[in-house]
C-alpha cells in the first residue's frame, strides 16, 4: 500500500500536470461553448468530484441557467434553471467569492436541495468574471461529506480565473470592432502562461520555480520590478529571494523589519492588493519604491496546503488606474507557483525519506552506502573505519517501557554517539537499534579504539525520561578501508562479525574484525546448516541428571547432546543459540519432547513417580498453539498425566508476549503439566513477573551456589530467594551443588530439592535406569 505521503506527491503531480494540459489545451478553444464543455470535463481531473457544471447569469438577471455539465444529472440536468435569490449560485454571485458547502441536506435552497437528492453531500461554487462583470458560476459537487476545504477552493479559484482569462480572448477574437493591439497582447499573455506551465512541470527546485515565475510575470504584465518575498519563522521580519529590478535598493538587505509595511498588511490578511498610488500610502515599503519612481504596485500571497508562504509582489512606474487585469494575473501565477511548490516540497520530502531515517533525521543504510562508495572512490585513499553499534538490552527498554520511551532512547542515544565524533565522521542509523558510524581519515587503530570506547562509556551512562532512569550498554564491531577490504558490503559485513563477537563476550564490548573471526563464522554456518538433519542422522542423545528431594530422586532434567559425525561433541551452548536464530530451535524441542516422553513411559514401569523437566526456549512460547497441541498430543500417545511433565523456562520469557504466554501455561496446568523457572536471579527478576505465571518450582542458579558456605552475601541472597519461593508456594531446587558443605548449608537454610555433580552427573538412558535401581 502506498504511503499517505506518496499518495500526496502523485496528487500536486498529477494537479500539475492536468493544470499545465488545460492551460495549453484551451488556448485551441474555438467558442465559449467549447471552453465550458472542455472545462466540465476536465474538472474531475483536478478536483474529486462527481460532478461539474457551468451555470450562467440569465437575461433577466434573477436566475442562472446550467449551460455544461459532466456527471449526474437529475433535476439539475443542462438547460435547468436556478433562482439566484435562494441557491449556492446566487450566494457566489452576490458574494463574489469561491464558497464551499456541506451538510446542506437541511437547506430550503434550491439547488442544495436537489443536489442532496442526487447524493451530492458537498459542493463549491466559483465565480466566473468576465472583463467588469461576473457571468456565472463554475460548481463542482461531491458524494463524500467534508471533501473540500481551503487548497480545493483556491484550485477551482485558479481555474476560474483561467477561464475567464480565455473568455476574455474568445471574447476580443468574436468582436470585430475590438483593436488588434490588444489582442496581441492577451494572445501574448496567454502563451506565456502557457510556457509558464510548461516550464513548471519540470521544475525541482524553488529557485527553478522563483526563477520561471518572477521572469513571466514581469513579461505578462511589463511591471518595472518583480519581486518574491517570505516572512521569516519566529520573527516580525521577511526576506527577499528573488528580484527583477533595474535597481537593488532592496538586496542588500538579508532580513527587513514588517512593521509598517504593506507585506505585514496582505501577510495578515491573505488577500490579494492593488495599490495605484503607492506615493500616497504611509507604508514604509510603498516610500521607498515611490523614491525609486514607482508608482502602482500589486501584492498576491502565494499559498500551500492553505498557509501564505510568500508573496509574489510587482510595481510599475506607469500610473495606472485600474490593476484588475494585472492583479489576475498575478494571482493566476500564484496560483501555479502554490500548487508547483506543493509538488516540489513533498518530492523532497520522499527524497529526504529515502536517504534519512525520519526518527532520528540520521542518514540511513542508502545514504550510507552512497558515502562509503563517494570516500572509496575518493583519489587519495584515505583509511576510514567502520564502527557497528548494537545497542544492548534495548529491546528489554521497548518491551518493558513502550515504544515512545524506546523512541527518545534512540534520539538521545544519537546525540552522544555524535558528540563523540569528528564533523567530517558520517553517524547513520541501520535500522532497529543498530548505528554505523564512519570514522573518516583514521590512520591506526588506537585512534579508533578510543573513539569507540567514548561512544560505548557515552552510550551506558544513565538516561533519564520523565521518572525512568534507564540504563542500557552497546557492543561494537570494528573493521577498516582500506586495511581490511575495498568493497563497502564486505567491510560492513566484517564489521558486523565482530560485533556479534563483542556481544556473545557481555555488555560493553569493543571487538575488531580478523581472518580468524571469519573462520569462526564459516563454523558457525556449518552448525548452521548440519543442524536441521542432526536428528535425521541419529546425531542428537539426550541425557538425564536426577533431581533429588533430600536423598531420593524424584524426577530428572533431560538435556540434549550433539555427537557430530565430523566434528565431535558440540556443546548446547554453541548450537542452541543459532538453533534460536533460525528457528529451527522449536523442531529440537519437538524431538526431545517425543522421546523424553518415550523413555519416561518405558521408566514408569519401575519407578511411577519420577517426572521428567524439559527446558523449553522463549520462542517454542511464541507458537503456542503448536507447543500446547504437540504436548497434549504426546501425553495422550503415551497414555501418561500431566503431573509427568515439567517444563523449564528462563526470565527471558518475560520479554515476549506475556499474555499469549500465560493462556499457553493456564491451558497446560489445566492438565496437570507443572512449570519451573530456571536460572533464577541472572535475568529480570522481579516479584511481578512471578505472580504473572502459574510456576510450581523456581530453581536458583548455580552462580549463587558455588560460594555458599564461604560468602555470607551469597548465602544471604540464597535465604531470600528461597523465603520468596516459600511466600509463593513453590518448592526450590539448588542447581549446581558440587560439595558436602554447599548441600549442609542449603539444608540449613531450608533448602530440600537439590541437583548436580555432588549427587549424580547427567546420565544416558541405560545408565539412569541403573542409577535409579541403585538408589531405591
Amino acid at each position: 500500500m502506498k504511503s499517505a505521503l506518496n499518495y500526496l506527491s502523485t496528487v500536486h503531480s498529477n494537479v500539475s500536470e492536468e493544470l499545465s494540459r488545460f492551460t495549453l489545451d484551451i488556448a485551441h478553444a474555438k467558442s465559449e461553448n467549447e471552453i465550458f464543455a472542455m472545462l466540465a470535463e476536465r474538472l474531475p481531473r483536478m478536483l474529486p468530484a462527481d460532478r461539474c457544471s457551468v451555470a450562467l447569469l440569465h437575461e433577466n438577471s434573477k436566475d442562472a441557467e446550467i449551460y455544461a455539465l459532466s456527471g449526474t444529472q437529475g433535476a439539475l440536468a443542462v438547460g435547468a434553471i436556478i433562482p439566484l435569490e435562494s441557491s449556492f449560485i446566487g450566494q457566489a454571485l452576490r458574494d463574489k467569492k469561491t464558497q464551499c458547502h456541506s451538510h446542506f441536506e437541511a437547506s430550503e435552497l434550491e439547488d442544495a436541495r436537489l443536489l442532496h437528492k442526487q447524493g451530492i453531500k458537498s459542493c463549491i461554487n466559483s465565480p466566473i468574471h468576465f472583463s467588469d462583470r461576473i457571468v456565472g458560476t463554475v460548481n463542482v459537487g461531491s458524494t463524500e461529506a467534508n471533501i473540500y476545504g481551503d487548497n480545493s477552493a483556491d484550485l477551482l479559484r485558479l481555474v476560474t480565473s483561467i477561464v475567464s482569462t480565455y473568455l476574455e480572448r474568445q471574447q476580443l477574437l468574436e468582436q470585430a470592432n475590438h483593436s488588434v493591439g490588444q489582442y496581441k497582447c492577451y494572445t501574448s499573455q496567454l502563451e506565456e502562461l502557457a510556457s509558464v506551465a510548461e516550464k513548471l512541470s519540470s521544475a525541482s527546485s524553488e529557485e527553478d520555480i522563483f526563477s520561471v515565475i518572477t521572469g513571466s510575470a514581469q513579461k505578462i504584465t511589463s511591471a518595472d520590478r518583480i519581486s518574491f518575498i517570505v516572512p521569516i519563522e519566529g520573527k516580525n521580519e521577511f526576506a527577499i529571494k528573488r528580484i527583477l529590478s533595474h535597481s537593488d535598493a532592496f538586496i542588500s538587505q538579508a532580513n527587513i523589519l514588517m512593521t509598517g509595511t504593506s507585506v505585514e498588511l496582505v501577510l495578515k490578511s491573505g488577500d490579494s492588493h492593488f495599490f495605484d498610488h503607492i506615493a500616497d500610502t504611509d507604508y514604509t515599503d510603498h516610500r521607498l519604491l515611490s523614491n525609486l519612481g514607482l508608482n502602482t504596485a500589486w501584492s498576491v500571497p502565494v499559498k500551500v496546503k492553505g498557509k501564505v508562504i510568500g508573496l509574489l509582489n510587482a510595481a510599475s512606474v506607469e500610473h495606472i488606474a485600474d490593476g484588475t487585469q494585472h492583479l489576475r494575473i498575478l494571482n493566476m501565477l500564484a496560483g501555479i507557483m502554490s500548487a508547483t511548490l506543493g509538488r516540489v516540497e513533498l518530492q523532497a520530502q520522499l527524497e529526504f525519506q529515502a536517504s534519512y531515517d525520519s526518527l532520528t533525521g540520521l542518514p540511513n543504510r542508502n545514504k550510507l552506502n552512497e558515502v562509503m562508495q563517494s570516500a572509496i572512490s575518493d583519489e587519495s585513499n584515505k583509511p576510514f573505519t567502520i564502527l557497528f553499534i548494537d545497542l544492548d538490552r534495548f529491546k528489554a527498554v521497548n518491551d518493558s517501557l513502550g515504544h515512545d520511551i524506546g523512541d527518545q532512547v534512540l534520539r538521545i542515544v544519537t546525540d552522544r554517539i555524535r558528540q563523540q565524533v569528528g564533523e567530517n565522521d558520517c553517524v547513520t542509523r541501520h535500522g532497529g537499534d543498530e548505528f554505523v558510524v564512519l570514522l573518516m581519515n583514521t590512520v591506526n587503530s588506537d585512534q579508533a579504539d578510543r573513539i569507540a570506547d567514548n561512544i560505548t562509556q557515552a552510550i551506558k551512562a544513565p538516561i533519564e525520561i520523565d521518572t525512568q532512569t534507564i540504563f542500557i550498554g552497546s557492543s561494537i564491531g570494528l573493521s577498516q578501508y582500506p586495511s581490511q577490504s575495498q568493497a563497502t558490503d564486505e567491510l560492513l559485513k566484517f564489521a558486523d562479525i565482530a560485533m556479534y563477537y563483542a556481544k556473545q563476550k557481555g555488555e560493553n564490548k569493543i571487538k575488531w574484525y580478523s581472518k580468524e573471526l571469519l573462520k569462526e563464522v564459516g563454523l558457525k554456518q556449518r552448525i548452521d546448516n548440519d543442524l536441521r538433519c542432526a536428528a535425521k542422522k541419529g546425531e542428537f542423545y539426550l541425557v538425564y541428571q536426577p533431581l533429588f528431594t533430600l536423598d531420593k530422586v524424584t524426577g530428572v532434567e533431560v538435556l540434549l547432546r550433539w555427537q557430530h559425525s565430523e566434528l565431535g561433541e558440540i556443546s548446547p551452548s554453541v548450537f542452541c543459540p543459532i538453533a534460536e536464530e533460525n528457528g529451527f530451535i522449536q523442531d529440537i524441542t519437538l524431538w526431545v519432547l517425543q522421546n523424553s516422553l518415550a523413555f519416561i513411559k518405558k521408566l514408569h514401569q519401575t519407578n511411577p513417580s519420577i517426572y521428567v523437566s524439559v527446558n523449553v526456549s522463549a520462542k517454542d512460547c511464541l507458537n503456542a498453539n503448536r507447543l500446547q497441541t504437540t504436548i497434549l498430543d504426546l501425553l495422550k500417545k503415551h497414555d501418561l498425566p500431566g503431573s509427568v511433565l515439567e517444563l523449564e523456562v528462563t526470565e527471558n520469557i518475560y520479554l515476549q508476549d506475556l499474555e499469549q504466554t500465560k493462556v499457553l501455561f493456564d491451558n497446560l496446568k489445566s492438565h496437570g503439566v507443572r512449570f519451573a523457572i530456571d536460572d533464577f536471579g541472572t535475568g529480570f527478576s522481579s516479584l511481578t513477573y512471578l505472580l504473572s505465571l502459574p510456576f510450581n518450582t523456581l530453581k536458583i542458579d548455580q552462580s549463587f551456589i558455588c560460594n555458599i558456605d564461604k560468602k555470607r552475601t551469597q548465602k544471604g541472597i540464597v535465604k531470600g530467594i528461597i523465603d520468596v519461593a516459600n511466600s509463593l508456594s513453590m518448592s526450590c531446587i539448588a542447581e549446581g551443588v558440587e560439595t558436602e558443605q554447599q548441600q549442609d548449608c542449603l539444608k540449613e537454610l531450608g533448602c530440600q530439592r537439590f541437583q548436580g555433580y555432588l549427587l549424580s552427573k547427567p546420565l544416558v538412558g541405560d545408565s539412569l535406569i541403573k542409577f535409579l535401581q541403585e538408589h531405591e
